[in-house]
């Protein structure tokens, strides 16, 4: 930042001197150009206080966004509208919507895999994906204004930003997942002849392969930025963090870090269930399972990895300052609890040494139950037995169905 110009000074460099300022006694003296103002090298400043913006090069979330303005209900049912909706009205309108006996193609709604991707998954994937950028704004603004840093370093912490930033707009991670997603899509779109969504399928298959090209794009961009959030959290919480046992959050106050860990593996868990469809409804993927069951079993692993790795660091923190607030509580207690019994009558207790006893149970009690992640377990337990497990239990059942065919009912 360049320094600011003494309070003598008026808005006029020229004007606000004094005569004996410009090394002159006359009332009208020459004008004199005024000194620069330094400045510091570009280089140094640049995006030093720019907020970190990861949907810079995410340019069908920023369509998107122009609608769904940040938040994530609205941006799903906007993308739902703009794409199952519109697909529904451009094939009712060409006549698509009813598929054609003659090239056996079968009515566009009786497609179950295909509605239910584009229906239901695509618009919850576009409302995490949106829950996803706004937690990583929220963190790191509660990084800025909070005092979770133990030692904060504001220039370290701009260069970490800048970092970050740039990690996530990275351009070689836009254009590969979007040549990967159009190469799949033309792909499909030419060899699937007897499909709505193949060349038979007119104008409403064209319009139907630009979503799925826009979804195909979104999870493989997202699963790179899944990983650079990761990676952002475990730098930011290698730092020394003032963790907070009796912090209202319950998470000793580290409860943003865990939002933003949460959102990752929400979405990841998405892709998971999205694969599990495939594997179950769609027979291209269930002929091909040495190509689909790998990317399924990848995402299984990486979201549950990804959301350990991230935390790590912070879980450890918290484990430790839990235990230290336990040790100095037991010891305080210990402490009151001998005075106690020390009264200056043998037949009765000291009550108010008695009453810090029971404030002491009450304050045991509170950082007992704070957790050693800073996250809500129970969320996320009912989360995977809603969502997560129910996917598993069909897939194995199908795989085993596969390997002994009439083992099971």
């Amino acid at each position: 930042m360049a320094p600011s110009l003494p309070d003598r000074l008026s808005d006029d460099p020229v004007r606000g001197l004094a005569d004996d300022d410009l090394g002159t006694s006359s009332p009208t003296p020459a004008w004199v150009p005024p000194e620069p103002i330094p400045t510091a090298p570009a280089d140094e400043t640049a995006g030093a206080s720019r907020p970190i913006a990861p949907f810079r090069r995410d340019y069908v979330y920023r369509a998107i966004r122009l609608v769904g303005r940040d938040r994530p209900f609205l941006t799903g049912a906007a993308y739902f509208l703009i794409s199952l909706g519109s697909i529904y009205l451009i094939g009712f309108l060409t006549g698509d919507l009813f598929g054609s006996a003659e090239k056996g193609i079968p009515p566009f709604y009786l497609n179950v895999p295909n509605n239910i991707s584009l229906g239901f998954l695509a618009p919850v994937g576009a409302a995490l994906l949106c829950n996803h950028y706004n937690e990583i704004g929220r963190t790191w603004a509660y990084v800025r204004k909070g005092s979770v840093l133990a030692d904060p370093d504001p220039a370290a912490l701009d260069a970490l930003e800048g970092r970050v930033d740039a990690a996530y707009n990275r351009w070689l991670f836009v254009i590969v997942p979007l040549v990967i997603a159009v190469a799949l899509n033309v792909f499909n779109y030419i060899i699937k002849a007897d499909t709505w969504l193949g060349m038979s399928g007119g104008i409403t298959a064209v319009y139907a392969r630009l979503f799925i090209t826009a979804n195909f794009f979104m999870i493989g961009l997202i699963l790179y930025k899944a990983m650079v959030t990761a990676w952002s959290l475990q730098r930011i919480l290698s730092l020394p963090l003032t963790v907070q046992p009796l912090h209202p959050d319950r998470a000793g106050g580290l409860k943003p870090f865990g939002s933003l860990s949460l959102a990752i593996f929400y979405f990841l868990s998405l892709i998971t269930v999205y694969f599990t469809l495939l594997l179950l409804l769609d027979e291209t993927a269930r002929s091909n399972l040495r190509y689909y069951l790998p990317i399924y079993l990848l995402f299984y692993v990486l979201a549950p990895l990804l959301l350990m790795l991230s935390l790590g660091k912070a879980h450890r923190q918290m484990a430790s300052a839990k235990e230290q607030v336990l040790h100095r509580l037991a010891t305080t207690f210990n402490k009151r609890y001998r005075a106690m019994l020390a009264s200056e009558h043998q037949e009765e207790l000291d009550m108010a040494t008695a009453r810090d006893i029971e404030r002491i149970h009450s304050i045991y009690a509170i950082v007992e139950k704070m957790p050693v992640w800073p996250f809500d377990l129970r969320n996320l337990s009912r989360f995977v037995t809603a969502i997560v497990l129910p996917g598993l239990v069909l897939l194995t059942q199908f795989l085993i169905d596969r390997a002994f065919p009439g083992l099971m009912p």
